[in-house]
């Protein structure tokens, strides 16, 4: 059991790397000699600091989760029993009591919180559990193996239960030129709330309001704007309200997605060789398949020839993107292109985990994109037909999902973003089933239905030339009305 499978969220490799050289330029040209990170979670960018030659006698952390708060006590050798947590279960309570030194505590309390996060409500996580709870001593002994491990780097930290908040009620005169600041607050709204719902065997309550990302976090950047102390934060949010000089390393976790570190200093980087970084997301052309695409003057009958084939990732979002531009992550498991006569007409992605985890028995489209067509203006909506005909879920069935377990596969499942209460893609196809108005006014909408067993391909081209089709409107048809 690994300690970052507890603690859900890390710095990644490349943002790490950035982050090492970056403090390593503060150390030696800015004379930056004291490192502060508030909500330091696993400790990654305590660790890049030590790597860029900054001492443990020179980094200050703090964090309110109880789980950071373990080990910044366990590390900085503080009495973990001052955090004032207490046990539930009187097994547990019985068990804890008979440890013997605080490694032994640290690494019984976590085990305990990944029994938590686990729900045994699904049958791969239920499991787990029950492996976590006939072997606790096993997996107690590989997290006490790896605190052993991580006291040799941080000995010694100086760690307290603190508010990202607390840092802006000082005043200005408590941080200096020679303090540099790293922010990189929880981006989702009662994060740690989910992540360390651990009450039915650890008491641990906070009186700190969890960081409201949305109504807090510009706030807080415009304030670090004033401090004598330079500001570097991190967030996965759009950046087009601040100051774009600030973001100075960028790196895209989709089409329209980055993760990026913003300073509020930025003309103190002149020197800095690696400022205005933008690590783009590859794809590897190779393994994009071309297909010949549908063309515009093309006529759909009731005898067109389908295939829905499975594709490769590459392909699939490639074509996507073609279709749709300037698409947010809408990644799958599983890609397939929807053919007509041959040529390519729509992509879509589906996630078959809920299948093959015996959770749940339907299969979850996460998008499908059809081609443009000067004359047909919903050929989404005979793509969807297809995806929920009989003939699908036997494809399904005998290729995709075959040499799985899996649970007998009912209904096909969906979700999009409009601006209207109803999707008229889905109207007398898909029922809705869930919808929640989002803050910026748009509808996340919910649709779900059985596969139509009594429907193959040509039987949904038919239904949909005699009831559904829609024509885009020409110059002629237009003068004429």
């Amino acid at each position: 059991m690994n300690l970052s499978s507890i603690f859900l969220g890390s710095i990644p490799s490349d943002q790490r790397k950035f982050l090492r050289v970056f403090l390593e330029f503060m150390r030696k040209e800015e004379g930056i000699t004291r490192v502060i990170i508030p909500c330091v979670g696993q400790f990654g960018a305590v660790k890049c600091a030590l790597e860029a030659g900054f001492t443990i006698d020179q980094i200050e952390c703090s964090d309110i989760s109880l789980f950071t708060s373990l080990l910044g006590y366990y590390y900085g050798e503080k009495d973990i029993e001052e955090l004032n947590f207490g046990l539930v279960q009187e097994e547990h309570a019985d068990a804890y009591a008979g440890l013997t030194n605080d490694q032994q505590r640290v690494a019984f309390l976590m085990v305990l919180m990944k029994m938590a996060q686990l729900r045994t409500e699904v049958y791969y996580e239920k499991c787990f559990f029950e492996e976590i709870r006939k072997n606790f001593d096993k997996y107690m002994e590989q997290v006490r193996v790896q605190l052993e491990e991580g006291m040799k780097t941080y000995r010694g930290l100086r760690y307290e239960v603190k508010d990202l908040r607390w840092y802006f009620l000082e005043t200005k005169e408590a941080h200096t030129k020679t303090d540099l600041i790293i922010m990189n607050p929880p981006a989702f709204a009662k994060g740690y709330t989910k992540m360390f719902n651990f009450h039915e065997y650890i008491v641990y309550l906070s009186s700190v309001p969890e960081f409201d990302f949305s109504k807090e976090y510009m706030n807080m950047y415009h304030l670090s704007k004033n401090s004598p102390a330079p500001f570097l934060w991190h967030t996965s949010k759009p950046t087009h309200a601040f100051p774009q000089q600030d973001i100075i390393f960028a790196k895209q976790l989709s089409v329209d997605k980055y993760g990026c570190w913003l300073f509020t200093e930025p003309d103190a980087l002149g020197k800095f060789k690696d400022i205005y970084t933008v690590v783009f997301k590859g794809m590897n052309a190779d393994n994009v398949q071309q297909y010949r695409l549908l063309p515009q003057d093309y006529k759909l009958t009731a005898e067109a020839k389908v295939s829905i084939n499975e594709i490769n990732k590459e392909t699939a979002l490639y074509y996507r993107d073609l279709f749709a531009h300037r698409l947010g992550s809408t990644v799958a498991e599983v890609y397939f292109g929807i053919f007509l006569d041959g040529y390519l007409m729509s992509v879509c992605g589906f996630n078959t985990s809920f299948l093959r985890r015996l959770q749940e028995t339907y299969i979850f489209e996460n998008f499908c994109f059809s081609i443009s067509h000067n004359n047909i203006e919903n050929l989404n909506r005979v793509s969807m037909m297809f995806l929920c005909s009989g003939q699908f879920k036997r494809h399904l069935e005998n290729n995709t999902l075959k040499g799985s377990a899996y649970v007998q596969l009912k209904s096909f499942k969906t979700t999009c973003l409009t601006k209207y209460r109803k999707s008229k893609l889905n109207n007398n196809l898909l029922k809705l089933t869930n919808s929640d108005r989002q803050e910026n006014g748009t509808y996340k909408l919910t649709y779900e239905s059985e596969f139509y067993m009594d429907r193959d391909y040509k039987r949904c081209i038919e239904l949909f030339l005699t009831e559904d089709i829609r024509f885009k409107k020409t110059d002629s048809v237009e003068e004429a009305e």
